[in-house]
C-alpha cells in the first residue's frame, strides 16, 4: 500500500456486506478451490460481487480491525 492515502475519484459507500459459506469454485488459474462468495452492496443499490479464499477473507478481518482500531 502507498502512502499516498488520497483519491481523486467517486467511491460509493457500502450499505450492506454479505458472505456465503464456503462452495466449490474455479479461481483464475483453473483450479477447484474451496471460497465465499462476497457480495458489497452500495447505496445506489448496486451489487458488486467477489471470490474470496478463506485465507483472504481472515486477512481482511485482521485488516479491517486494524484500520478501525487506530480510527
Amino acid at each position: 500500500m502507498s502512502g499516498n492515502q488520497g483519491y481523486s475519484g467517486y467511491m460509493p459507500m457500502v450499505k450492506q456486506i454479505d458472505i456465503s459459506p464456503t462452495m466449490e469454485m474455479i479461481n483464475t488459474e483453473g483450479e477447484l478451490i474451496h471460497a465465499h462468495s462476497f457480495t458489497v452492496t452500495t447505496r445506489e443499490n448496486k451489487d458488486f460481487v467477489f471470490s474470496i479464499s478463506q485465507k483472504d477473507l481472515v486477512r481482511l478481518y485482521f485488516l479491517s480491525h486494524k484500520v478501525l482500531g487506530n480510527a
